[in-house]
């Protein structure tokens, strides 16, 4: 079965978990809008395990995990 992975919302030739959740133009623009801290350098690698590390253990040397209310689950 034949299916194209093309990103539909950014047009990128193919869409990866990684691409969709992290890298896509419209999901950098939610991630830069949410309490996460993150910046251009923060999900660089492509891959979804170091960026899902980042959300649930790393981003808590960063900010107290009690101000921590950012809704990160529903972003993703």
């Amino acid at each position: 079965m034949r299916c194209d992975n093309y990103c539909p919302r950014c047009g990128e030739p193919e869409e990866t978990v990684t691409h969709a959740i992290f890298e896509c133009p419209p999901a950098l623009q939610a991630w830069a809008l949410s309490s996460t801290p993150s910046s251009s350098q923060t999900f660089m690698v492509s891959s979804v395990y170091p960026n899902m590390d980042y959300l649930f253990w790393r981003k808590n040397n960063i900010m107290k995990s009690e101000d921590d209310r950012d809704p990160y689950p529903w972003i993703i």
